[in-house]
C-alpha cells in the first residue's frame, strides 16, 4: 500500500509540473500575438523585437513580412523558429505565425517566393 501511495504522489507531482510548464509556455506564446492589425500601429508597439523585414509578391500581390528575433527566450520556451507577421500592400495584418519552425502551413503559404530582405527603415518609408 505504501508503494502505491508513493507512485500516486510521484505521478501527481509529474502531472503538476507538466501542467505548470504547459501553462507557462502558452503564456509566452500569448505575448507574441499581435495586438495591432495595421502596420503603422504594429510598428509602434510590436509584440516582439523585429529583426528582419522581407518584401515579396505572390500572384502579383505585394506582401511584407516582419520577422521577430528568437534570442531572448528562456529554457522552458525554445521555439524552433522566429515569429513572423505578414502584411498586405495596404498595411493590413493578414497572417502571422508564433513559431515558424513548427508551422509548415504558414511556411508553405508565404515562403514559396524568395523575396528580398529590406531594412525596417525602408519598409517604414513604403508605409508612410
Amino acid at each position: 500500500m505504501k508503494k502505491l501511495s508513493m507512485i500516486f504522489i510521484a505521478v501527481t507531482i509529474l502531472m503538476g509540473l507538466f501542467f505548470v510548464t504547459r501553462f507557462y509556455v502558452q503564456s509566452r506564446y500569448n505575448l507574441l500575438k499581435p495586438t495591432s492589425y495595421h502596420y503603422s500601429d504594429f510598428r509602434k508597439k510590436p509584440p516582439v523585437i523585429i529583426d528582419k523585414a522581407r518584401i515579396f509578391a505572390i500572384d502579383g500581390e505585394d506582401y511584407y513580412e516582419l520577422i521577430g528575433g528568437i534570442g531572448d527566450y528562456d529554457i522552458l520556451y525554445l521555439p524552433s523558429g522566429p515569429p513572423a507577421y505578414i502584411f498586405d500592400k495596404n498595411g493590413n495584418l493578414i497572417d502571422y505565425s508564433l513559431d515558424t519552425g513548427d508551422d509548415p502551413d504558414f511556411l508553405n503559404k508565404w515562403h514559396i517566393e524568395q523575396g528580398k530582405y529590406i531594412t525596417l527603415e525602408e519598409l517604414d518609408r513604403l508605409h508612410q
